[in-house]
């Protein structure tokens, strides 16, 4: 239900910190249900309209595996097509993936 509603826009704020909190109570989910589920937050912090703040909240949760799944997702096709058809856009994450520089090791493994 929360990557539904991150993908229609209606999500309430805070949501790497939703995520996280949901994970334990869900337990044992199944990987591809957390991968659906991080994998909807990160499409939209890739978002050209991605929300700053949700950004730094992830870039500072110290989560391997959200992280992780922001990293796959900022390396698919949809991320590559937009960095090349949109110096904006390219120019946005450059300065995102290289601010954050006190967010931890995850955030610096990415």
């Amino acid at each position: 239900m929360f990557a539904r509603e991150l993908r229609s826009g209606s999500a309430e704020p805070d949501w790497a910190e939703r995520v996280r909190a949901l994970r334990p109570g869900a337990e044992p989910v199944e990987p591809g249900v957390l991968g659906h589920a991080f994998g909807a937050l990160a499409g939209r912090l890739l978002a050209p309209d991605g929300p700053e703040a949700e950004l730094y909240a992830l870039a500072h949760s110290g989560d391997a595996d959200l992280i992780a799944a922001y990293d796959r997702a900022a390396h698919g096709p949809d991320v590559g097509a937009r960095l090349a058809a949109d110096p904006g856009y390219a120019a946005g994450c450059f300065a995102v993936w290289t601010e954050h520089p006190n967010a931890g090791a995850e955030w610096r493994r990415k």
